[in-house]
């Protein structure tokens, strides 16, 4: 177990000059080599990992914006580009989301954030990837979980 401790040290470069010192001093400078092909190696490797990520949660992101813009402009049924409530009520009804009309009103105050009376496609994409919960929270679903169905919906 204590070898995976030293592999552990050397890839997150954790005081790994120590452990190479003491492992030089006991079995010689040829440790040296696999200390730093170690390091090297597995640095690359978690660099690998970490734009790997990134890559991913980029392309999650893409993937929810393409949808919400979509989503905006089918429901932009007049082609003014901008939302109006009746067609977030359509929204959130085609989506077989049913809302009240307090928890609509709620959602409307959340997504214009100017107060223009209109939601943009800026003001509806903020609200997209916002974590703004429905105040009943009505049958435990929130808004988010919500917004996730439409984009699998989509």
């Amino acid at each position: 177990i204590s070898s995976w401790i030293v592999v552990l040290q050397c890839i997150t470069t954790t005081s790994w000059q120590e452990v190479m010192h003491i492992a030089q001093a006991t079995a010689g400078l040829g440790t040296t080599a696999w200390f730093l092909a170690c390091v090297v190696l597995g640095g690359f490797f978690l660099l690998n990992l970490f734009v790997a990520v990134l890559k991913e949660k980029f392309g999650i992101a893409q993937a929810v914006l393409a949808v919400g813009e979509n989503l905006f402009q089918e429901f932009d049924t007049d082609g003014s580009g901008l939302l109006d409530i009746d067609e977030v009520s359509l929204l959130f009804g085609t989506r077989g989301v049913v809302l009240s009309a307090d928890e609509l009103a709620t959602c409307w105050a959340d997504m214009d954030d100017d107060g223009s009376g209109a939601i943009d496609e800026q003001e509806f994409m903020a609200w997209l990837r916002s974590d703004e919960r429905l105040p009943t929270q009505r049958d435990s679903w929130i808004l988010t979980r919500r917004r996730r169905e439409w984009i699998r919906g989509s």
